[in-house]
């Protein structure tokens, strides 16, 4: 082949071999331009705020939803650098990560951190930087991707406030409350550091919830919390325990500093003057005061102390501060009693209140056949050893603690329910007389149930008599006529209980419609040996019959005492000599009768 042939072909194979290259970059560019074309629509349009991030922490592009999460125009984000957008406790870990990118030390991370809005706000949000390789063109940079959390992050702390803040008033509330007291009981422990504890208790709420309702009752607690929030320090905590119960913990506090600012307080809500559609209230507190310290920080023990202390300012006479006492007698009775809240409530709900009767029996020859059955209902609780709980032990600390309401209920519901599956002992039941507490009689949503069990059960009204203390009637003279009111429209009967115990006892018994007293037992037990005795039961007797009412002589113990009571013209006579308390369920089918005397 001549040379110039084959300068020829080599020439042709020369371009050729250009005419490949330029095709194959070709090709290459559109490829790249393509995905160029992509990765910016990516970037424009994602629901991720995103921006690329220079290695010296400048924004150097950014997307149109990173200044929607941010606040800032593009202009002004632009020229920002990263430093200036985050908040400065979380500035130094973000700034030492990115740096780890550029060093090449790692590919990508991960933070959440707060960010400033241009309002000033902050924004929670999740933050990626991933590392990007440099081109020839381009000086190297960071990728950007920013998740806006900020709804999230609201609504878990919403929740979080829910979970530990009362509703109504915005306090702490009781669980939160006794995560703080076990904080500062192991601060005492472990620093030898004193703290003081305080139960405080509102004394006239109920009156204010009775006459003008709940929702009275509402906006008073919140003006209170607001009254009682501007006499504290900024230590201290105050948390809502219940309806108007308050908790306050006073941190590195002394006892005696502490009980001033407590006189201080309580003298504050004492001058407190609450007005409810033209009704003007005075409100008080009693207040329990406990230290804290390395000898005393038991959580459990130092709630139990502070809320006896604060009953103990009760029974002083409320609107005072009282002091726990380690060696105070009414302090460890109002501890014992306390326990015996938790057993009442668990006696209720696991169905350990059990029912006894007494039989109560007329003096009068004839009145009553051996068939009929007249009885009181006596309340008892099983232990959960099986052993039987007299009423003495645990009554008392229902009655102070608000139970009572809640036993008297189960226990007619229970009653009820039993006569009405007992048609025969339901037929020969001439009497029930069944124990109520002032509790009761004092709650209208107790009296309309009372009335829907009666009416429900089909037992006739005038086979069922209620008993209140003339301790009960006295104290709450409007609630009781009403309760009788209400409930003597069914036809049932009501007997005052320990008679001749109060103070005014003869005064008040034209106001009430009773049909039964009930001569306190006081009167009755010595009266075979004790003159004054005898004459006080044998004056409520004659009252009694004077006024239309029949008597009933309780704790007739023997048969001296019986044969005394007889002279004095009673109409029923109920102690141990006339028959001793047993289970409801084994009530004889015979009634003793006593021989005229």
């Amino acid at each position: 082949m001549a040379d110039d042939e084959l300068a020829f072909l080599t020439s042709v194979c020369d371009r050729v071999s250009q005419l490949a290259t330029e095709c194959e970059r070709h090709i290459t560019q559109q490829r790249l331009s393509a995905s160029e074309r992509r990765y910016r629509a990516t970037f424009e349009h994602s629901a991720v705020g995103m921006a690329h991030l220079g290695n010296n922490g400048q924004l150097l592009r950014i997307n149109q939803r990173i200044e929607d999460i941010l606040g800032y125009p593009t202009a002004t984000l632009s020229r920002c650098y990263l430093r200036e957008l985050v908040d400065p406790e979380d500035l130094d870990h973000l700034l030492e990560q990115h740096q780890a990118l550029i060093n090449g030390e790692k590919e990508y991370f991960t933070q959440r951190c707060r960010f400033i809005h241009a309002s000033g706000n902050t924004v929670h949000a999740d933050i990626s930087i991933s590392a990007i390789d440099p081109t020839p063109n381009q000086e190297g940079y960071t990728l950007i991707a920013l998740i806006d959390n900020t709804l999230n992050h609201t609504m878990s702390q919403r929740l979080i406030h829910e979970a530990n803040h009362d509703s109504l008033t915005g306090l702490l509330n009781r669980a939160a409350f006794r995560s703080r007291l076990t904080q500062l009981c192991d601060n005492a422990r472990a620093d030898d550091t004193v703290h003081c504890l305080a139960y405080i208790d509102l004394d006239q709420f109920k009156v204010v919830n009775d006459t003008c309702g709940h929702s009275a009752g509402d906006a008073l607690l919140i003006q209170l919390v607001d009254i009682i929030r501007a006499e504290l320090r900024p230590q201290d905590f105050l948390a809502r325990l219940g309806g108007d119960e308050f908790g306050l913990l006073m941190p590195e506090t002394m006892l005696e500093v502490a009980e001033q600012q407590l006189e201080h307080l309580r003298n504050t809500v004492a001058n407190f003057r609450f007005m409810w559609d033209d009704k003007l209230f005075g409100v008080s507190s009693s207040i329990g005061l406990v230290s804290i310290s390395s000898r005393h920080n038991d959580p459990h023990q130092l709630l139990s102390a502070a809320d006896a202390a604060c009953y103990e300012a009760k029974d002083a006479g409320r609107n005072r501060v009282h002091r726990h006492c380690e060696s105070g007698d009414q302090v460890t009775l109002r501890m014992q009693e306390m326990h015996w809240v938790t057993e009442i409530t668990a006696a209720l709900e696991e169905q350990r209140i059990v029912l006894f009767q007494q039989p109560i029996v007329s003096t009068h020859v004839g009145c009553e056949s051996d068939s009929e059955l007249h009885y009181e209902v006596l309340v008892r609780l099983r232990s959960r050893d099986g052993s039987i709980i007299s009423p003495g032990e645990f009554l008392p600390a229902a009655e102070r603690y608000g139970l009572s309401a809640a036993i008297d209920e189960h226990v007619i519901r229970a009653y009820l329910s039993w006569l009405a599956s007992q048609k025969s002992h339901a037929e020969r039941l001439t009497m029930v007389a069944l124990n109520l507490s002032g509790h009761s009689i004092s709650s209208p949503s107790f009296r309309e149930t009372l009335v829907t069990l009666v009416r429900e059960s089909g037992i006739p009204g005038n086979k069922i008599c209620f008993e209140i203390t003339e301790t009960v009637a006295i104290t709450r003279l409007r609630d009781a006529r009403t309760f009788f009111e209400t409930l003597g429209e069914l036809g049932c009967y009501f007997a005052l209980d320990d008679f001749g115990s109060g103070v005014s006892s003869f005064g008040y018994l034209k106001s009430l419609p009773v049909d039964y007293l009930k001569i306190d037992g006081a009167f009755i037990r010595d009266m075979d040996t004790n003159r004054v005795s005898y004459s006080i039961a044998r004056a409520i007797a004659e009252v009694a019959r004077e006024m239309g009412m029949k008597t009933v002589a309780e704790f007739v113990g023997s048969k001296d005492v019986l044969a005394s009571v007889s002279t004095i013209g009673v109409d029923h006579v109920q102690g141990y000599a006339i028959g001793m308390p047993r289970p409801l369920m084994e009530t004889s089918l015979a009634s003793p009768m006593l021989e005229h005397h």
